[in-house]
């Protein structure tokens, strides 16, 4: 007996449903219906699906947490690479800062941004003019004591050429003196009685 299309349960509306038609007996579908309908999961099959479940959310999102953490530090890492900084500054910065920055999604394109709303780039530029963060960056200056009003001062001789002629001998030897004298500006004048 061929089953009839009442029989049958509502089919997706696919044309190729024939080709996957069982044919069975009026009853054999209805012994069918009454075990589907009743054997439910028992209490502990739902409990073990949900606990799978909840582990696999957990795992998705650990795997999200890891995937925007990488994704933050490699843009804050590129950031810092085009900033001239002290050797190891870059790797210090980013564990100081990767907590201030947050990846979004923007029309399914990801962004790092401050969680003030400003660029990543903006972010970094700023921080590192403020002064808290001015040892990551190298001195602007060699430093030392010697500044140009010391300069001004004493003056650091030029280097002498080995004299040519008797000529160049005596000036280099008048030079050497006048250095040594003092100026007469400085030398005190005798006003006092002769005797």
């Amino acid at each position: 007996m061929k089953p009839q299309p009442s029989d049958l349960e509502e089919t997706d509306g696919d044309e190729h449903a024939d080709d996957e038609l069982v044919e069975i007996t009026r009853a054999e579908f209805d012994e069918l219906r009454s075990r589907a309908a009743t054997s439910s999961p028992t209490s502990v099959e739902i409990a073990e699906l949900e606990r799978l479940l909840d582990a696999r959310e957990r795992r998705l999102s650990e795997l999200d947490a890891n995937y925007r953490s990488a994704v933050r530090d490699r843009e804050l890492a590129a950031a810092l690479a085009g900033r001239s900084l002290v050797p190891n500054a870059a790797s210090q910065l980013i564990k100081l800062w990767r907590d201030d920055f947050e990846l979004i999604e923007d029309g399914g394109r990801t962004q790092v941004v401050a969680k003030d709303g400003r660029t990543l780039e903006e972010s970094v530029k700023d921080r590192l003019e403020q002064p808290e963060f001015a040892h990551f960056c190298p001195a602007t200056s060699r430093g030392g004591v010697r500044g140009k009003s010391i300069d001004a001062v004493n003056p650091t001789p030029e280097p002498s050429k080995p004299p040519r002629n008797l000529g160049e001998i005596v000036i280099q030897q008048w030079r050497h003196e006048a250095a040594l004298r003092k100026p007469e500006s400085t030398r005190t004048i005798g006003l006092g009685r002769r005797r």
